[in-house]
């Protein structure tokens, strides 16, 4: 079995079509996001099969694995390596058992996220690979970023073992959307508990306000829009329930660091008119 020893201060990602085939173990995390297809994963001896929106975390010196690879198999996934300071750090920002509940459990944490969060993080990457290479700031401010995104995606994960159906069902309404241009107090009116008690409910079980959450998945769908279609800003933002373009726009400018127009830019997938 190869050892890969931990190196102080690693901050690394990169993008894997053909995985390692043999044995090995690393002395720092690995997080393995896979972006499409499927691929045979063995662990500690187990088998398993990765898919397109898992998110592996792999502990340093604790997880010894391989893939078993497939002809014709079209496979990819990102790895990010993190030192070991580096996410004890990070973990704490969040909470001060969340290192624990990472790297105690007798199998590595693993749990599946949206394509949206996936292709948007992966978007991240692709667009900024040139400056990575003149700023490292920024390369390992993008990868603290995305690694705190993951973080509190796995403790979301926790949470809706113990949520409520009702809280599961809003979640469902308010990432629908064909709901985006109703109110929240509509929205928490289908529950049929009262406003204060739905707001407090909702925070408990997922870290976020109620208004939070409405508005990433309307500024992430935005994003989506903005990629993927030609559809005029103020359109987009009238599609979402946004009254003022100017009010989406900083919104939107809030979560991407980039007017809507600028991000549109360096992320449009090309559209034949």
């Amino acid at each position: 079995m190869i050892t890969y020893p931990n190196i102080p201060n690693l901050f690394y990602t990169r993008s894997v079509k053909d995985p390692a085939t043999e044995n090995h173990n690393h002395g720092f995390w690995e997080i393995i996001i896979v972006l499409s297809g499927s691929i045979t994963h063995v662990i500690n001896g187990n088998t398993e099969t990765l898919s397109a929106n898992c998110v592996l975390f792999l502990r340093p010196y604790k997880d010894c694995h391989y893939y078993v690879k497939q002809n014709g198999n079209k496979y990819l996934h990102r790895d990010i390596y993190i030192s070991p300071s580096d996410m004890e750090k990070w973990c704490g920002l969040l909470s001060n058992s969340l290192y624990e509940k990472l790297y105690s459990p007798k199998d590595p944490v693993s749990f599946s996220i949206p394509s949206i969060s996936i292709n948007h993080m992966e978007s991240l990457f692709l667009s900024h690979s040139f400056e990575f290479s003149h700023d490292i700031q920024l390369y390992k401010d993008l990868q603290f970023t995305t690694t705190i995104t993951l973080l509190t995606a796995f403790r979301i994960s926790q949470l809706a073992a113990a949520m409520p159906s009702w809280i599961k069902l809003l979640i469902q309404e308010m990432k629908n959307p064909t709901n985006f241009c109703t109110s929240i107090e509509k929205l928490t009116a289908t529950t049929h508990y009262s406003h204060c008690h739905v707001c407090k409910e909702f925070k408990k079980y997922t870290g976020q306000t109620i208004l939070s959450f409405f508005i990433e998945q309307k500024i992430n769908y935005a994003s989506y829009l903005l990629a993927n279609t030609n559809m005029k800003i103020l359109d987009i933002s009238n599609s979402i329930g946004y009254d003022s373009s100017k009010n989406f726009i900083s919104q939107f400018t809030k979560v991407f660091h980039l007017s809507p127009s600028k991000w549109r830019t360096k992320n449009q997938i090309v559209i034949k008119k």
